[in-house]
């Protein structure tokens, strides 16, 4: 019973949270995640390696870029916050157009 009770508080502090994305799952990506986890629920991390793809960061699956417009669909999402100068200046060119028209910000990590 008390398990169910935690279970259901959990949740309810989760969808109180606001939808975030992080692009990374290195050190600077999870330590974005921690300190974030008070005002921001993480919803998914992205990698771009195959191995990496549906694996778990602290109970968050991973998914690959080419997922991040949907993703942000699906969970309403409002923030992409990339942790990688490098993906950064790779991605957020071609993304930053598409999640603009769904009002979705993004972010270098500073």
């Amino acid at each position: 019973m008390l398990t169910g009770v935690r279970n259901w508080l959990a949740r309810r502090r989760r969808s109180q949270r606001q939808p975030l994305i992080i692009v990374g799952i290195g050190v600077p990506a999870w330590e974005a995640h921690r300190r974030l986890a008070g005002g921001w629920h993480t919803i998914a991390f992205i990698d771009e390696n195959p191995w990496n793809h549906r694996t778990l960061v602290d109970g968050v699956a991973v998914y690959y870029p080419s997922e991040i417009t949907s993703l942000c669909r699906r969970h309403g999402v409002r923030l992409v916050l990339f942790t990688e100068p490098e993906s950064w200046q790779r991605l957020a060119p071609q993304l930053t157009q598409e999640l603009t028209g769904l009002g979705v910000d993004t972010r270098l990590q500073e």
